[in-house]
């Protein structure tokens, strides 16, 4: 019953504020007066909870909202008043079953920061280890639970009357519902720190993830090691007061700014293109640095907050890859191409109009990244991608959810490595980054097929022929394969002897490949099949088979021109 009362209360005080700020905001907006994103970001604050949530989602939606609304936006502070202490370990009690007495040798009374999700307070295991304990704020999921509801309805009653179509509002609620729902799940934010931190161990990057006790966990409690090092959003502080007493000081330490951004892009790259999981929240507050002496100038990167999450199929991955590959080529279509295979476009959209914005964009960029004039802003990615959301947004396209928080990540990330070093060359980086993986990925192919290619080879020998006999005999029978007969010229000799020579080199280059296999270097052929976009790596056996069946091909018409 009280959390019904307390339900009924929080949409009384939604809809009474809703009344009062939205039509201030909506002609304030139709006006294009400058106050219309102060008001907006105003409004949410008053509200709290889900409200400032969905604003610090839609301050990096910068394909649904202008460039001045997002940073606006992005002023959004998540912070509120403390939970009684008294009352945040009554929740960790109730989740682990003991005392918080007995779960820690000392829990601090005052919180280290207040959101409206979780509180997080600093504690010390029986051992004297140092932990932070995040606990979901009493109460939280229930008011949550009523946002949602009043945030959904008004969507939906925005669009059936025709506001907020173009947004998706309806669908930006759905958006926030998924977000809300995993931060409240403290349990998946494990897994998450889990699963990087497996991926962090195998990549020889100085990164990592702060330690994690699963027996102190649970859905509304999760305990991990104290980061004792310097957040980056200190670091960025420091670099844009120009403290040179603070960056020199940090310097001895063994840690220095442009190390650290190209630590940072390099993290982020290997987050993204090898491990296809990355932290989709990388602003300078989640990351921190540690000390690495003087043999690593940028020390080493710890990442903290895993509420929000990213990761990328393969097609997904095959396709990022491509758009990088294809740009520094200067091959736009081909970057335009796997840039928007996902993107949704409207009914009755100029698709033409759309392509040609986008390729500009994409062309102004790949030259921008090889001339010595261009500003370091003009070759960022992120000046690329919000320049694309701004006509994804103006034509009404959509971009799935899980590119959305790639892209949000790049920006974010991009953002925070040009103020550590606006001097930073980040295409350089990246082509450097992605010649030196598709080594890596050649590698390990040949590696873990090695052994297994003699068996495969033998089998696609053995097999490919007869199939493509069949293939042949098969299309034969079809009708209107064979055209009516007519006289035609014997076949010359050299006609003969150019499919016999055909024949003979098929057989080479599956010979060769078939060695190649054999002895593990197939890493030539993966490259030339990734240059020519086919995505055939891990797969020893396709050159051979190719060959094998063009042997066949180039033998049986030899035979018929000797006939």
């Amino acid at each position: 019953m009280l959390d019904l009362l307390r339900i009924a209360a929080r949409l009384v005080a939604i809809a009474a504020r809703a009344i009062v700020w939205l039509p201030a905001i909506a002609v304030a907006a139709l006006l294009r007066l400058e106050a219309a994103p102060r008001l907006l970001r105003r409004y949410l604050q008053a509200n709290g909870g889900l409200f400032v949530k969905g604003g610090q989602i839609l301050a990096l939606r910068y394909d649904l909202l202008p460039m001045r609304w997002c940073a606006e936006l992005a002023k959004l502070l998540d912070g509120l008043p403390p939970v009684p202490t008294a009352a945040i370990k009554r929740v960790i009690a109730a989740s682990l079953g003991k005392p918080v007495g007995e779960l820690f040798a000392t829990f601090e009374e005052q919180a280290l920061s207040c959101a409206s999700v979780a509180q997080v307070h600093g504690a010390t295991l029986a051992n004297g280890e140092a932990v932070v304990v995040k606990v979901v704020r009493p109460g939280a999921e229930i008011l949550f639970n009523a946002d949602l509801l009043a945030v959904g309805a008004a969507a939906a009653t925005a669009e059936l009357l025709g506001f907020g179509v173009r947004l998706g509002l309806r669908r930006l609620a759905r958006e926030l519902a998924v977000y809300t729902r995993e931060e409240l799940d403290l349990l998946r934010e494990l897994r998450n720190a889990e699963l990087l931190e497996a991926r962090f161990a195998e990549d020889g990057v100085p990164h990592a993830v702060p330690r994690t006790y699963p027996a102190l966990c649970a859905r509304s409690v999760l305990t991990m090691e104290r980061i004792d090092g310097v957040s980056l959003a200190r670091l960025v502080t420091a670099v844009e007061d120009g403290d040179a007493l603070a960056l020199e000081d940090w310097r001895r330490q063994g840690i220095e700014v442009e190390a650290v951004a190209s630590l940072l892009l390099r993290s982020m790259l290997v987050q993204m293109f090898r491990h296809r999981t990355f932290h989709a929240d990388p602003h300078s507050a989640n990351i921190f640095v540690r000390p690495g002496g003087l043999a690593r100038r940028g020390g080493e990167l710890v990442f903290v907050d895993f509420g929000i999450f990213g990761w990328l199929d393969e097609r997904q991955w095959a396709q990022q890859i491509r758009m990088r590959q294809a740009l520094s080529a200067n091959r736009i279509h081909a970057a335009y191409v796997a840039l928007v295979a996902d993107f949704t476009f409207p009914r009755g959209m100029d698709v033409a109009a759309f392509e040609a914005d986008v390729k500009e964009i994409l062309w102004s960029w790949s030259q921008a990244s090889l001339s010595p004039h261009a500003t370091i802003q003009d070759k960022s990615a992120g000046t690329l991608f919000l320049k694309v959301f701004d006509v994804v947004r103006r034509a009404g396209a959509g971009i799935p959810a899980g590119l959305t928080r790639l892209f949000r990540a790049l920006v974010i990330s991009d953002m925070v490595i040009l103020k550590l070093n606006p001097a930073i060359d980040i295409l350089a980086e990246v082509r450097g980054f992605l010649t030196e993986e598709m080594r890596l990925i050649a590698l390990q192919t040949t590696a873990r097929h090695a052994a297994a290619a003699p068996a495969a080879i033998a089998r696609f020998a053995a097999e490919a022929p007869e199939a493509a006999l069949e293939a042949l005999e098969w299309l034969a029978e079809q009708p209107g394969a064979r055209p009516a007969p007519r006289p035609e010229p014997a076949p010359s000799a050299f006609a003969r002897l150019v499919f016999r020579v055909g024949a003979a080199a098929s057989a080479v280059v599956a010979v060769v490949a078939g060695g190649e296999g054999v002895f593990g270097r197939v890493t030539a052929l993966d490259a030339v099949l990734l240059r020519l976009g086919v995505d055939a790596a891990g797969h020893p056996g396709t050159v051979v088979v190719g060959s094998v069946c063009a042997f066949v091909v180039f033998r049986r018409l030899g035979a018929a021109f000797a006939r």
